[in-house]
């Protein structure tokens, strides 16, 4: 993971539950860890004031240096984590801060404890560690440093030995804090990726179940219509030359071939299709022709948006087998890129004026009711050439 991957783990959309609070929990414990790191300076600074060449300036300096702490932890316990920005406003305040309490401080002092720089250079560099790649902790960490040997430059001559202990210790709680976020880090989304995956399962587990139970449902409507269609042709209770007979099976394979079209094994379950099957085949118990046509219609449709639908296709095509004066329709029902649905009815027949329909007759009070309840719209273009009903629906 490199610099520039900083914004996953920091509240991105993408980041999951488990690893949002394994970096909130990183938040918090950073946040006490710097309170230890500030803290102890305060020994120093009012036990031994003789240990600065400037004892006031070093008291600003230290106060600056609590007001930016609370500055980044308040934004960052407030927000859940810490933006590259502020961690990199960190790093480069705390390394300009080893350098001036560094020089601050007395001769043989730098590398000693009132150089109380160094608790907050070391928590510097364990953030940007835990949530920086590698590459761009080296840098932070190397900046800091510097920051902090150019500040002790004087006593290297006499404490050496000091300087180089603390930046080995710099340099070890940087690689472990690297260690330990990463790992956390790397844990949360691991857990997050367990449950993508198990809610996946469980989805197509849902889908499986749906589509067997419409399955069987079709079966059993089979079972009413179809075959037994066909058990009373085979016993010679029905005439298959008869008209009325050879309607009813026409009637019948319309069923069959829209059941087939709705659902496909390989597809989800699509059930706007199915109902308008079933809608379809009720009317044309009083002798309509109706051609269904259907393409992409959304899988995940509200149910209560099905009702209106299959409600307001049967009123129209109701109002085709009473006033139209024609014997077949069509309907025709597609989906859009948004998840919507736009269906069409239409007649040959001989028109009407939408104008002149009474409020409580049926495209008023069956259709367009129903339809605009659920927040669709509708639209009827009415002449002495046909009618076209048309409902749309946006989610």
């Amino acid at each position: 993971m490199d610099a520039m991957t900083v914004a996953a783990p920091l509240g991105a959309p993408e980041v999951g539950p488990a690893e949002k609070n394994a970096t909130h929990w990183l938040v918090r414990s950073l946040a006490l860890l710097r309170v230890a790191q500030v803290v102890p300076a305060l020994v120093p600074l009012f036990a031994a004031p003789q240990s600065y060449r400037s004892y006031p300036a070093t008291i600003c300096v230290f106060a600056l240096a609590v007001a930016w702490n609370v500055s980044l932890f308040w934004s960052a316990l407030r927000r859940g984590w810490f933006t590259l920005s502020w961690m990199l406003a960190d790093a480069g305040l705390q390394a300009v801060l080893a350098v001036v309490v560094g020089l601050l401080c007395a001769d043989g002092q730098a590398t000693q404890t009132a150089n109380w720089s160094l608790g907050p250079v070391i928590g510097a560099a364990i953030l940007a560690s835990l949530f920086l790649g590698r590459s761009a902790m080296a840098a932070v960490t190397g900046m800091l440093i510097a920051g902090y040997l150019i500040g002790a430059s004087r006593d290297f001559s006499e404490h050496w030995p000091d300087a180089m202990s603390n930046v080995g210790f710099l340099a070890a709680f940087a690689w472990a804090g690297f260690m330990v976020g990463q790992r956390l880090l790397s844990d949360g989304r691991a857990a997050d990726a367990a449950t993508r995956e198990a809610s996946a399962a469980e989805a197509a587990r849902a889908r499986s179940e749906a589509r067997y139970d419409e399955r069987a449902r079709q079966y059993q409507r089979l079972h009413d219509t179809v075959l037994s269609t066909l058990e009373g042709i085979s016993r010679g209770g029905l005439d298959y030359a008869e008209d009325s007979v050879r309607r009813r099976c026409s009637s019948d394979a319309n069923l069959v071939r829209s059941l087939n079209a709705a659902v496909d094994d390989a597809t989800e379950l699509s059930p706007l299709p199915v109902v308008l099957a079933e809608v379809v085949h009720e009317v044309e118990a009083f002798g309509l022709k109706v051609h269904s046509f259907t393409d992409a219609v959304p899988h995940a449709l509200p149910a209560h948006v099905v009702d209106a639908a299959a409600g307001a296709v049967r009123e129209a095509l109701n109002n085709v087998v009473k006033h139209a004066g024609v014997r077949e329709a069509w309907v025709w029902s597609v989906g859009d890129e948004t998840g919507g649905i736009r269906i069409r009815v239409t007649d040959r027949g001989t028109g009407f004026d939408p104008g002149q329909v009474a409020a409580d007759g049926g495209v008023e009070g069956s259709i367009r009711r129903r339809w605009t309840a659920v927040d669709g719209t509708l639209s009827i273009d009415s002449d002495s050439m046909g009618t076209m009903v048309e409902l749309a629906w946006t989610p």
